[in-house]
């Protein structure tokens, strides 16, 4: 192979974040003059684990940046590997960014009671369960209640999601 392949896996390419970032890193990559290959996990950490060893060892790709689940890959290759996300997956054998979603929505909280709000809603989908939790934390930190009936999940996706949840509190 001429130009280095890396190996993009992310869990979806329906959402505007993960679509975005997958495009972000792919067109980077081709400017630096390497090859890319996506796959999606689909938020499944066995499916996250089968693509990095058929990515990695399969097609001998020459790095992986992996936005995942959190769960640790072994990587007896060492080959270059990125991990991206919200948990603590920290190894010896990768690099790792992680997200934290939880300051941004400490920060947003407390801009909103800043400004006098004291009933704040939250609107997630069954994949958000995470920042369900860090809402909760940061509004009890602020000093605000949380009502339950303010605290809505949906099992539909993206705005689906928002507009489900919307008329639900109404």
């Amino acid at each position: 192979r001429k130009q280095p392949l890396i190996a993009i896996i992310v869990p979806e390419i329906d959402s505007e974040c993960y679509a975005t970032c997958a495009s972000v890193f792919e067109r980077e990559f081709n400017r630096r003059g390497a090859d890319t290959i996506v796959a999606t996990t689909r938020f499944d950490e066995n499916r996250e684990e089968r693509l990095f060893r058929e990515l990695a060892y399969g097609m001998k790709v020459d790095a992986v940046i992996l936005w995942g689940t959190g769960r640790l890959i072994k990587n007896h290759d060492e080959i270059p590997l990125v991990k991206f996300g919200e948990k603590s997956f920290f190894d010896s054998n990768a690099d790792a960014v992680k997200v934290d979603s939880s300051n941004a929505i400490n920060t947003l909280v407390k801009t909103i009671k800043d400004y006098g709000h004291t009933e704040v809603a939250f609107f997630g989908e069954s994949l958000t369960h995470s920042k369900e939790e860090n809402f909760k934390k940061a509004m009890r930190s602020a000093g605000l209640s949380i009502h339950k009936n303010f605290v809505l999940v949906s099992d539909k996706r993206f705005a689906e999601a928002g507009r489900d949840c919307m008329q639900r509190l109404i």
